[in-house]
């Protein structure tokens, strides 16, 4: 990579380049990796700024060349226009390989597990390196001491604070998060009822010791009487609906209406009719930006926005998913979690696996003609993944997928 100052005296430009030569072309081309804008604004303010740029680059360069790091070899039109005689195959999937080792799922989980998740977060594996078919999976893996098996796993290898939970529906089942936005549980129920929803809470968390759970319901199981009733139950909750949009001020107390079994109304009947409900209130703050949101919690206006943009978050990666089974759902999101947690920023695994391929070349003694982009190479780094190279040999690709036996 080099910096180049581009135009005409008085209007240059300043980018960072690279010279590559594409597969199968003999003919050197340029590129822009980065446009930093008009020369005449950035050393305005600092006069050795091309000087220390330059600087920076050269290093960074020899840090890529020595760690055998590639950004772009080649585009996916040329890979697609290679000759019949190479073959092309995906290999980011070596991301997912490398989360689920380093939980350790794969020795107490059967490698279709592994396969049906991959299919789940990148659909269609087929170009995948390596990859085999497995039959689907038998619905009734999923169960509470596969949940437990996976938890104990995950909190082997990572610290995990399970104080305090965060709780999310998304559409019939209830997930429950660590605070890295990792599911630690996950129980069914109807998708429409704030009983169901409560009593699909109530199992996801009997097995665990959690101080305080943040309820961040979906917006149509946030009425104001089911709020009340989710506060009552003596969960916190961050909450979006339409209806909030109708209340004035920066504080609102929410109140429901609570039929009592029949043993609360022979408790607490008195001369004449018995008394069959109980009203509920909870006190409320309300948080204006884009949207409106209503908590009972004590947070501030920024971290509740980005609490429940992490909801919305999860819930389109849930989106994108192809499977309806709820074990592999939970795995997916594990994965999806986890590399979130490792980045630390909002990162799609499916894009970074998708963003690393290769270009096999010959037969008896193969090689790997690779080609990732910068998506990858990130989530790599966050990993602590195994470096790819230029070139690479059959024994150096089938190390990535090296795994436990079951």
């Amino acid at each position: 990579m080099y910096v180049a100052i581009c135009g005409p005296k008085g209007k240059e430009s300043v980018s960072i380049r690279e010279d590559y030569i594409p597969q199968g072309s003999d003919k050197k081309k340029t590129r822009v990796i980065k446009n930093l804008g008009p020369l005449r604004n950035l050393i305005k303010d600092d006069p050795d700024y091309i000087i220390r740029l330059k600087a920076e680059v050269k290093k960074e360069s020899q840090r890529i060349k020595d760690e055998g790091n590639v950004i772009i070899l080649a585009s996916t039109e040329e890979i697609n226009r290679a000759s019949d005689s190479y073959r092309y195959v995906t290999i980011g999937h070596c991301l997912a390989r490398k989360i689920w080792s380093s939980l350790e799922l794969d020795s107490i989980l059967p490698e279709s597990l592994f396969t049906a998740v991959l299919k789940a977060i990148c659909g269609d594996v087929s170009s995948f390196y390596g990859m085999m078919e497995h039959p689907d999976q038998e619905k009734e893996l999923l169960s509470e001491q596969i949940i437990r098996q996976i938890v104990d796993s995950i909190s082997r290898v990572m610290e995990r604070n399970l104080s305090e939970a965060f709780c999310i529906d998304i559409g019939r089942n209830v997930f429950l998060f660590d605070g890295n936005m990792i599911p630690i549980s996950v129980s069914t129920f109807d998708g429409k009822s704030i009983n169901g929803f409560l009593d699909a809470i109530r199992r996801a968390r009997k097995d665990f010791i959690i101080d305080s759970i943040t309820v961040m319901p979906s917006w149509h199981l946030s009425s104001e009487e089911n709020l009340a009733l989710i506060s009552d139950e003596g969960y916190g909750f961050i909450a979006y609906s339409a209806w909030m949009s109708e209340i004035t001020g920066s504080e609102y107390s929410c109140k429901a209406k609570m039929r009592l079994s029949e043993t609360e109304i022979v408790k607490t009947g008195k001369a004449g009719a018995p008394r069959k409900y109980r009203h509920i209130s909870t006190k409320t703050r309300i948080f204006r930006q884009e949207q409106i949101l209503m908590t009972d919690i004590e947070t501030d206006e920024r971290e509740a926005f980005d609490l429940y943009e992490r909801r919305l978050w999860l819930e389109d990666e849930m989106r994108k998913l192809s499977s309806t089974d709820t074990l592999v759902i939970f795995l997916c999101l594990i994965l999806i979690g986890y590399l979130q947690y490792k980045a630390g920023k909002e990162i799609s695994l499916k894009q970074a696996i998708l963003s690393a391929s290769a270009i096999i070349v010959g037969t008896d003694n193969p090689s790997f003609l690779v080609t990732v982009t910068d998506l990858y190479i990130e989530a790599a780094k966050a990993l602590n993944a195994q470096t790819l190279r230029k070139t690479m040999s059959t024994k150096q690709i089938n190390e990535l997928f090296a795994t436990k036996s079951n």
